[in-house]
């Protein structure tokens, strides 16, 4: 606890922003792009060419199309690969019959028509790599460099580390795991609305859990139920009205794209969202006042909102044009079984990396309340999350190859990344708030150190 004004506040200790302004200074040489895009479209014709033609043996075809998957350029050739692998399905029963292939080669060839069925999206290592790979207009890097100059910017115009002194900036993190949802050119806008939520859902947890108090908690719930500017003069705190005016702009952002594609079903799905996150958040700030320790069963009845993976989703969807209605209505429906698996994996990851931090400060996790109900030890716990997220991954795959009917594959794919970036950011700890040396160095090769073409 810390005396700010007089006011006791559970202020936390979060480590401070690693890039600070370095993004900034971001070094782009137009001329040196000029020559990539010359090499980029002679080296698609070779690899186009060496895709359609019809002596190539099976295999080594298989072999480039998985590598083309896992570089994250696939994406140029959409319509040369999907019609090599109609044609390379047909073969494949014969071409199994007929060759004794080993362990490496058949996985190889699961792994290719999985893809196929599943329209698996390419690997995240090599984002930046792919923004190499790109005809005119489609430059990653380019937006890399537009987004440090004004979507950062736009973190330092709206003064949010001046403003929120207490909580995690994570601009840059985010910006990176956007990046990961979709990374394709056509995305651009969207991941401009996604980096703004992302950081948003930091600050209001953070004022939930390292800077409110509970009865100024209840005026900013209550607040955020209506969504009307006319709501801050009701709020008790300069730093809940500089949230609430925050939180107020970016959804009008977003308004605004997608009012320009004619989808402003979009919005009251992604206001619905927020309002619940706050509304459970608080019910957690409850527990900590009252010193209520719930069963696992009630924890994990709030925890399934509180860890956003809900909210997350309509903030993705925002900016995706392949979103309709049906996509939403697919991805809340509360029997979706793809959705309660990314629930649950997000849930539980958290609170497997974070739960010491958390319940020093005074909040129940998943841990805590999984050894109460089941009078279990914490490793006994932890054990059996990581059985849950197992499962739960088998839910996904199973969501993927079997997606509900009118739902664009895109969506799925972008489903799918969420999870995958769980599974990246909080393998081992919190890479959210305590970003550690590998997780750091990633984001330095994806978003700064060039790949060259040579």
């Amino acid at each position: 606890m810390a005396n700010t004004k007089g006011v006791m506040r559970p202020l936390v200790n979060f480590p401070e922003d690693l890039w600070c302004d370095r993004f900034l200074s971001l070094p782009f040489n137009n001329s040196e792009f000029e020559s990539y895009t010359k090499q980029v479209e002679a080296m698609k014709e070779t690899v186009k060419d060496m895709l359609v033609v019809s002596t190539t043996d099976p295999i080594e075809k298989m072999h480039l199309i998985n590598t083309l998957c896992r570089l994250g350029v696939s994406f140029h050739f959409e319509n040369e690969i999907e019609e090599q692998l109609n044609h390379l399905f047909i073969t494949l029963p014969k071409l199994l019959n007929d060759n004794d292939y080993d362990l490496h080669i058949v996985a190889l060839v699961f792994q290719v028509f999985r893809n196929k069925v599943m329209g698996d999206v390419k690997g995240m290592v090599s984002l930046y790599e792919a923004s190499h790979f790109r005809t005119n207009g489609e430059v990653i890097l380019d937006e890399a460099l537009d987004f440090t100059t004004k979507h950062l910017r736009w973190y330092k115009e709206q003064d949010l580390k001046s403003k929120f002194p207490y909580a995690r900036h994570r601009v840059v993190e985010a910006f990176f795991y956007a990046l990961g949802i979709y990374f394709e050119p056509r995305y651009a806008a969207g991941r401009n609305i996604l980096v703004k939520q992302t950081c948003l859902i930091g600050l209001i947890d953070d004022a939930h859990e390292a800077y409110g108090l509970y009865e100024e908690l209840q005026c900013f719930t209550d607040a955020i139920q209506r969504f009307d500017i006319s709501s801050m003069d009701e709020l008790p705190t300069e730093n809940q009205k500089n949230i609430y005016e925050t939180l107020l702009h970016v959804i009008g952002d977003a308004e605004y794209l997608v009012q320009k594609e004619g989808r402003s079903y979009a919005i009251p799905y992604n206001k619905d969202e927020w309002k619940n996150y706050v509304k459970v958040e608080q019910v957690e700030c409850r527990w900590k006042h009252e010193k209520d320790v719930p069963t696992f069963d009630e924890y994990m009845e709030t925890g399934m909102y509180t860890c956003a993976a809900r909210l997350a989703m309509t903030q993705i969807l925002i900016g995706m044009e392949e979103a309709d209605q049906n996509a939403f209505h697919w991805i809340l429906n509360s029997n979706n079984k793809f959705l309660k698996a990314l629930q649950i994996c997000t849930r539980l990851y958290n609170d497997i990396v974070t739960n010491e931090d958390e319940e020093k400060r005074g909040f129940n996790t998943a841990s805590m309340c999984y050894m109460k109900q089941y009078n279990v030890s914490r490793k006994e716990a932890i054990e059996a999350f990581r059985a849950k997220i197992g499962d739960a991954w088998k839910d996904i795959s199973e969501g993927c190859m079997r997606p509900t009917m009118g739902v664009p594959m895109q969506v799925v794919r972008a489903a799918l990344n969420y999870q995958r970036l769980l599974d990246l950011a909080y393998r081992d700890n919190d890479g959210y708030t305590k970003p550690n040396i590998s997780f750091q160095q990633l984001i330095t090769k994806v978003l700064s150190q060039p790949i060259p073409l040579d």
